[in-house]
């Protein structure tokens, strides 16, 4: 005997409520991931950030951004070119590179971590190189929690997740998973009467979809 359950919503917590309630009290069960289809529109900037150039600011409105959109927003408040910001991405390094050539740069702490920066603060006719790496990418999996599923462990500690979904699609197409062969957990409870899905990141962070929609759907089956 099993079940397939299709949950559809927007956001990261989908629900089902079942009555009269699914009776599992006859052997044992599993529960896997049949599969997850959604878009790819989450921001790595998911809210506005405001920028600092000299005595003027930009706002950037929450969205997804690569490093040239970055120095586009900044550059779109500077008509002469010769004033304008360069923010480059070092393949070679994978540091960023920033370089004002008439105004002090004040930039959010969302993006200068996200630049690889431990400091705000770029000094003009100095080119700038950050500390740490470019992280563009705040989203890198949707990790998928089951409620009724047991058996996984994150860093040793037990969760309900049953599958993670890498990002590995440009922003705005669709992402999506169907695992050849799906991975069961283990299901304790003898009594269903609420399934609950989370969608969370690599960190456990719930995911913003940026209003997606997201449609999740479960194999609930007895174990033979």
């Amino acid at each position: 005997m099993s079940y397939v359950f299709t949950l559809t919503g927007k956001g990261n917590s989908l629900e089902s409520v079942f009555n009269p309630s699914i009776d599992l009290s006859d052997g044992e069960w599993e529960v896997g991931l049949l599969n997850i289809i959604t878009y790819n529109s989450i921001p790595n900037i998911d809210h506005d950030i405001k920028i600092d150039i000299g005595a003027k600011n930009v706002t950037i409105p929450a969205g997804i951004y690569d490093v040239s959109e970055i120095e586009t927003a900044i550059n779109s408040i500077l008509p002469n070119p010769l004033e304008h910001v360069q923010i480059r991405a070092n393949n070679n390094t994978q540091r960023t590179e920033v370089y004002s050539p008439k105004y002090r740069l004040v930039l959010d702490k969302t993006l200068a971590h996200m630049l690889g920066f431990t400091y705000t603060n770029m000094q003009q006719w100095v080119r700038c190189i950050s500390d740490n790496p470019i992280n563009m990418m705040k989203v890198s999996l949707i990790r998928v929690h089951c409620s009724i599923a047991s058996g996984s462990y994150i860093n040793g500690e037990p969760s309900h997740s049953i599958y993670d979904l890498s990002i590995n699609v440009p922003p705005g197409f669709k992402l999506e998973a169907s695992p050849a062969v799906p991975i069961y957990n283990t299901v304790t409870t003898r009594e269903v009467n609420r399934l609950s899905i989370k969608l969370t990141d690599q960190n456990n962070t719930p995911v913003n979809f940026h209003d997606e929609e997201v449609t999740v759907r479960i194999h609930l089956r007895q174990r033979t």
